[in-house]
């Protein structure tokens, strides 16, 4: 038995295994998280070794499925060697959907990383791509990625067009899940623009969608939207119930970068609603967990914890 990391990612189709092939048992994320912790390095290396022997379907679709992993445990370099050694392997084979979507994961890659002007070229060049070769679903995910850049670089209308724009598209083509994580996406731009009325009707429209279709991943990014949302309305109470939510949720999934992320808005809220001593809690336990990450990836966040914490001292 073989379960996905994300089972709500558009699945890419592969080969039939040999006849003498035989799948191991992988009954459930865990586990799942279990064997790619172990089989980390061998499948870094089966990629570049895939792509140097001429098997670039393997090389693409490996990287790939690879990206769920990478990406839970903040190895965002070793997610970006393994894309650029994937688009080279998608583009000799002129597979231009195979291209589109290690695009995609590229520029998501890059946008983790912080290095936001090369995720958006990545991903204008997904945009081309799709606008010629891909359906309504296939455009609407680029859009999306374009919108996430485009927030973290304090572009909040554009990237509101962009999500828009993904709504419309997954709606065309009747994809629920991408609708969800459009409407959040919507919502937190209006958060940006200090729109958070109107960022709660977007957020509570997306988390309703995300909990019919059971995504775990959509729900608690969407509630720790809607956290920020009620922070910045002054409802204390409201934002701590979104985030420890969304919180249980992350760490059922196993995504510490986003764990801490969560627990430093939650000592934000804490340290607004005036418990001090609690918010430190909470940024002590991010930094604790993005000490497991790899460092040179997590400085920003890291810095910006620790300003939070020398500005709200313990009295």
């Amino acid at each position: 038995m073989l379960v996905p990391l994300n089972p709500h990612r558009d699945p890419v189709a592969v080969a039939d295994p040999a006849p003498d092939v035989t799948f191991g048992d992988v009954p459930d994320r865990d586990r799942a998280m279990e064997w790619f912790t172990a089989e980390h390095h061998n499948l870094l290396a089966a990629v570049h070794q895939a792509s140097r022997s001429g098997f670039d379907v393997h090389a693409w679709q490996l990287a790939w499925a690879m990206t769920d992993f990478l990406d839970r445990r903040g190895h965002w370099r070793d997610r970006v060697t393994t894309q650029h050694t994937a688009l080279e392997a998608a583009r000799r084979l002129g597979d231009h959907l195979g291209q589109i979507r290690v695009l995609r994961s590229l520029g998501s890659a890059c946008t983790s990383l912080g290095r936001r002007d090369e995720a958006r070229i990545h991903l204008q060049e997904a945009l081309e791509l799709a606008s010629r070769h891909g359906d309504d679903s296939t455009r609407a995910n680029v859009h999306l990625n374009l919108a996430l850049v485009l927030e973290g670089q304090g572009d909040y209308r554009a990237a509101l067009e962009n999500a828009s724009q993904a709504l419309e598209l997954f709606r065309s083509a009747g994809h629920a899940t991408g609708q969800a994580n459009a409407l959040n996406m919507i919502g937190w731009c209006h958060s940006r623009l200090g729109n958070h009325t109107d960022a709660l009707v977007a957020g509570e429209q997306g988390l309703a969608m995300q909990r019919q279709v059971d995504c775990l991943y959509g729900q608690a990014c969407t509630l720790d939207s809607l956290g920020y949302a009620h922070h910045h309305l002054g409802r204390f109470d409201r934002a701590i119930d979104c985030y420890e939510q969304a919180y249980v949720l992350l760490q059922e999934l196993g995504k510490c970068s986003m764990q801490a992320t969560l627990l430093t808005h939650l000592g934000e809220t804490h340290a607004a609603a005036g418990d001090e001593e609690r918010a430190q809690e909470r940024w002590q336990a991010a930094l604790m967990l993005l000490d497991q990450l790899d460092s040179a990836d997590t400085a920003a966040l890291k810095e910006w914890i620790n300003r939070l914490r020398s500005s709200n001292p313990v009295a």
